[in-house]
């Protein structure tokens, strides 16, 4: 679509040319155009060589790749791990676990639903899971749960420094 549009510039702009006669108010068009397009050009390479360098991510999702890579190094030492669902941990998950074949809409709209396990993976609708945990369990919480009485064997912290996530351990 777009270069249909241009080459539609590209024929006003050389028609409009052709139909002034003066070469001074010519020279006076191309100056002015030059001029806009070199302040454009200053203005974006302000933007993005002074500014760009200042923006922080959202912090939607800040440290859930982390926190799934936990998952992965860790999910042969503990015979239970509980997440979230509230965090889209269930996508993240079938994603870095190369679990391609699962990261189908109707599986995880299924999941999403009513909670599930997959992978040994227990995924639990409530954002604080407030559930008995079997011994030698892993639980990853969000930062405003509380801990349950558990110890922390891990926290994940977001760029601005607040934690995103908690890893907790049941013994």
């Amino acid at each position: 679509m777009i270069i249909p549009l241009v080459m539609l510039g590209s024929f006003g702009v050389y028609a409009f040319f052709n139909k002034i006669k003066t070469k001074k108010f010519k020279k006076a068009i191309l100056t002015f155009c030059s001029l806009l397009f070199l302040l454009e050009f200053i203005y974006f390479w302000h933007q993005y060589s002074v500014h760009a360098k200042t923006f922080e991510p959202v912090f939607r999702n800040e440290g859930n790749k982390e926190a799934i890579n936990y998952v992965l190094e860790n999910k042969n030492k503990y015979d239970h791990i509980y997440m979230t669902l509230a965090s889209d941990f269930l996508v993240y998950y079938l994603y870095y676990s190369n679990s391609f074949d699962l990261l189908r809409p109707e599986i995880i709209k299924e999941v999403e639903s009513k909670g599930g396990k997959l992978y040994g993976i227990n995924f639990v609708n409530n954002i604080c899971i407030d559930l008995k945990f079997p011994k030698n369990s892993l639980v990853i919480l969000g930062a405003e749960c509380r801990d349950m009485g558990f110890p922390t064997k891990m926290t994940i912290q977001r760029s601005d420094g607040t934690m995103a996530f908690k890893a907790l351990e049941v013994r």
